[in-house]
């Protein structure tokens, strides 16, 4: 216990102190892990990259969705897309599976997307109207990674997570990102600014209704209760 508490409290020295690294404090090790991330002036530097990055994101990740709309031959709610593609609804489509050189599979409030050849990864959100390409700093990170057009990387990426919070607050600092509504009232994301605005429709009476498609088996009717929960926040 003596032991944990000393990790404890230097691990908190070091998060206050070293705010360019991300700081991991084992619990049952006697482990500190300390990880470089991107800094303020990588970020700085590279600007315009990550911008048409975060452009390229949002029109492909509609490109996609449009696209599995046609394969699955739905019913389509632009202005709430979360109520056409509910992985949990009645209504019986596949969730998952392929689409021309990409591999789809709908989870949440996202919609992910694989290339089968190139190992690309996107996730389309569901919840900001048509504004599919609201970024996720994981997601966000990973969509760069991965995606052959950026390789070489201008500046590298040490953790998916920590370098994509990163990235996404400076890019929001400078004016080159920021924040727009959710569907679900309450809530918000972020976005690259320069990009072609579409309307987003807050609606309590949407997000009922989404909850409402929910095939009635306890364990799905839990899933839902928690996002309910954590979407009340």
């Amino acid at each position: 216990a003596a032991m944990l508490d000393q990790r404890e409290r230097v691990g908190k020295d070091w998060k206050e102190k070293l705010p360019q690294f991300s700081i991991s404090i084992h619990i049952s090790e006697p482990l500190i892990q300390c990880l470089k991330l991107i800094t303020d002036e990588e970020i700085m530097a590279q600007q315009d990259f990550f911008e048409k990055c975060a452009q390229n994101y949002g029109q492909l990740a509609g490109e996609l969705v449009e696209q599995l709309v046609a394969k699955l031959r739905i019913s389509f709610t632009p202005e709430f897309p979360l109520l056409s593609l509910n992985a949990y609804s009645r209504k019986g489509y596949p969730t998952s599976g392929k689409m021309g050189k990409w591999t789809y599979y709908i989870h949440g409030f996202h919609c992910a997307f694989t290339h089968q050849t190139t190992a690309q990864k996107i996730e389309a959100a569901l919840t900001f109207g048509e504004e599919f390409g609201e970024l996720d700093p994981y997601f966000f990170s990973n969509y760069i990674v991965s995606s052959p057009a950026y390789r070489p990387l201008p500046v590298p990426i040490f953790d998916s997570y920590g370098d994509g919070r990163r990235i996404i607050e400076v890019m929001q600092r400078i004016g080159k990102f920021e924040e727009i509504p959710s569907n679900i009232p309450g809530r918000t994301g972020i976005i690259v600014a320069n990009r072609d605005r579409k309307e987003i429709i807050a609606s309590e009476e949407g997000f009922q209704a989404v909850v409402k498609q929910v095939i009635p088996r306890n364990t799905l009717l839990d899933l839902w209760q928690g996002l309910q929960r954590f979407w009340k926040k």
